[in-house]
């Protein structure tokens, strides 16, 4: 499965890596350390699933110990932080109006979901 993915997740890295470029190439979350490592922000598999959980949209470029952070679930704030931004990234890729977004205003992770899925259903690709 992970060999059908590559050449999508090897073109969104890139994508990352120009917003990454546009701020001096620092990390995302912390902003200090220069960003080496690519994180899913909203999971895989399970949660999204690609194509669109690699998606530019839905990764952020990371230093190694913020990356290490939200994996081990140090810093659920910063997590979040990142997530609220992936969604405006989402909503700018949005080709018209949708449905209200519903769901919880502390659950970026819905929120995220319904993006995704309206982005399905209208057949808009990452």
């Amino acid at each position: 499965m992970k060999e059908r993915w590559a050449d999508h997740q090897k073109h969104q890295r890139a994508l990352v890596g120009l917003r990454v470029a546009r701020v001096g190439g620092r990390c995302e979350a912390c902003g200090q350390a220069p960003a080496t490592e690519w994180a899913h922000l909203a999971g895989r598999r399970h949660l999204i699933a690609e194509p669109w959980c690699s998606s530019a949209e839905l990764t952020a470029a990371l230093c190694r110990e913020c990356h290490r952070a939200l994996d081990g679930n140090r810093t659920p704030a910063v997590l979040a932080t990142l997530r609220w931004d992936a969604i405006e990234r989402l909503m700018a890729r949005l080709p018209g109006p949708i449905e209200p977004v519903l769901g919880h205003p502390r659950d970026p992770m819905g929120v995220i979901r319904q993006i995704v899925d309206a982005l399905v259903a209208m057949q808009v690709q990452p």
